[in-house]
């Protein structure tokens, strides 16, 4: 019966190191709403950090 709690101890701290390490925020920014198709390109020729 205590070894079965051990295991499940580590296996729950596992788990909880696995999600910390992977739940972080990229340091990348979004485009919300961006353009495609021919207006995009056309956008993109005049600015160019479109």
């Amino acid at each position: 019966m205590q070894r079965r709690t051990i295991i499940q101890n580590l296996l729950a701290i596992a788990a909880v190191s696995l999600t910390a390490t992977f739940a972080h925020a990229d340091d990348k920014q979004l485009k919300i709403g961006t353009m495609s198709g021919p207006d995009a390109q056309i956008k993109g020729a005049i600015i160019p950090a479109f």
